[in-house]
């Protein structure tokens, strides 16, 4: 039950936004009685801040599937991207709710939570690019500065793909490779 009401939240808060979606709201969209909603969570702030984290934890747990092969450090980071374009472009309610979801109007330990949860996941990113370097694959950088450069144009492009209306994932995923790793290859 938890997974779907996590699903109807994330869907809501992003095309809603925080404050103008209610808890009433989340239960209509998750098929659940109201009352069934707060035993799981305890108010709003909560069930968007759980949201965001089983969104990070998700992200982070595929990543490190890609960290963890003996694939050189470049070919991580292309699988990465292209994980990345993937999670933005096929699931961007949740994707803006951890890409912006501080900024939600939430309370300040709600935005801080969410703040560190984001910035676990680019340290997450920024472990790969550290290791490129170090093996000579990438080029020296600031690894942290580099992966959250690197992953809020990955989701800025694909969201102004979806404005001009371009939904091959494929194609996006390619464009982005080609302009990101020319940067980061030695």
């Amino acid at each position: 039950m938890n997974e779907a009401i996590i699903n109807a939240a994330a869907k809501l808060f992003a095309e809603k936004g925080y404050y103008s979606t209610s808890m009433d709201d989340v239960a209509r969209e998750a098929g659940v009685a109201k009352g069934s909603l707060y035993y799981h969570f305890k108010n709003k702030s909560q069930l968007y801040l759980e949201t965001v984290l089983n969104g990070v934890e998700y992200y982070k747990g595929e990543i490190r599937k890609i960290y963890g092969s003996d694939a050189p450090a470049s070919q991580m980071a292309r699988e990465i991207i292209r994980l990345l374009v993937g999670i933005f472009d096929n699931n961007g309610a949740l994707a803006d709710m951890v890409m912006t979801g501080a900024d939600a109007g939430v309370d300040a330990d709600t935005a801080a939570e969410i703040r560190r949860a984001k910035d676990s996941l680019i340290a997450t990113v920024a472990g790969v690019i550290e290791d490129g370097a170090m093996y000579g694959e990438l080029k020296q950088c600031q690894p942290g500065a580099t992966a959250e450069a690197c992953a809020s144009f990955i989701y800025a492009y694909c969201k102004a793909q979806k404005r001009a209306g371009r939904t091959d994932t494929g194609r996006t995923a390619a464009e982005i490779e080609t302009l990101l790793m020319k940067g980061l290859l030695r």
